[in-house]
């Protein structure tokens, strides 16, 4: 990202100042607590294809575009990543993947400084999204973009004053007030899309992470096509997970087997 450590402790510092003027109502104080711990907690994710999960386990990492020497996305282009790797800080939201990795809390203290964040899917910005009118994608995420891992405070935020709990945000759930429950406008502009991308926050980590256990949490599978070579990482303590994708909207399985995992094994 292009992007200063200082520009982006200044954009976290106006974000949050916004989020709390915009508040609906003054939030119970137990939420508050709880939202904020979620926060501290809450795992990434990251999906693939299967050529590119059977790329990454076969590597022991997840690579950029750049260290890989892949044609980059156009949008990592336009915003300056091409030697990024996207995570989602929550579920696996992605809705063209079927297969993930899970990561604890403890990867965005790992690269602290030398990663950046945002509120919402930020190649959709150059890609799809509607913005607010008159505003370009690159200087959209470009102002949202936060430091890391301090945009946990910011999640925090959000799930204090505009989800009624964690697994709200970790289905893509409309903002909505936790104390009166009115539903609210997206805080960013965003329109309010049903995959729940422009709700889902965004972790853009440089060139390598390496899939080793603790700090890889679990792995994701459609049932039926789970390749042998997991064995290593299964063997040293990733959870295998695997989902029935049967149905017609094979993507949505993945993201409900990671919410339902997220709920269950972190957020409990």
């Amino acid at each position: 990202m292009l992007l200063s450590p200082d520009e982006l402790k200044s954009n976290l510092e106006r974000l949050r100042d916004s989020i709390r003027s915009r508040r609906c109502c003054d939030s119970i104080e137990t939420h508050g607590l709880e939202s904020r711990q979620a926060a501290k907690v809450m795992p990434m994710s990251h999906t693939t294809s299967e050529v590119g999960f059977l790329g990454a386990i076969k590597a022991g990492a997840l690579l950029s575009s750049e260290v890989l020497g892949k044609k980059p996305r156009r949008a990592d282009v336009v915003l300056g990543g091409t030697n990024e790797i996207c995570f989602y800080l929550g579920s696996a939201a992605f809705p063209d993947n079927e297969f993930g990795f899970l990561f604890s809390n403890t990867l965005t203290e790992a690269f602290r400084g030398r990663a950046s964040a945002t509120p919402f899917d930020s190649g959709g910005c150059i890609r799809r999204y509607s913005l607010p009118a008159g505003t370009d994608g690159l200087a959209h995420v470009q102002a949202h973009s936060m430091p890391v891992p301090e945009c946990r405070d910011y999640l925090g935020d959000l799930l204090t004053s505009h989800f009624e709990d964690p697994s709200a945000y970790l289905t893509g759930y409309q903002f909505t007030c936790p104390t009166c429950k009115a539903l609210l406008t997206d805080p960013h502009g965003m329109p309010d899309y049903e995959n729940g991308l422009v709700r889902m926050h965004e972790v853009r980590i440089p060139d390598r992470v390496d899939l080793s256990y603790p700090m890889l949490l679990a792995i994701f599978a459609p049932q039926g096509n789970v390749p042998p070579v997991l064995a290593r990482l299964v063997t040293s303590g990733v959870e295998l997970v695997t989902y029935d994708n049967v149905d017609e909207n094979r993507y949505g399985a993945l993201s409900k087997a990671s919410v339902d995992y997220i709920l269950s094994n972190v957020l409990n």
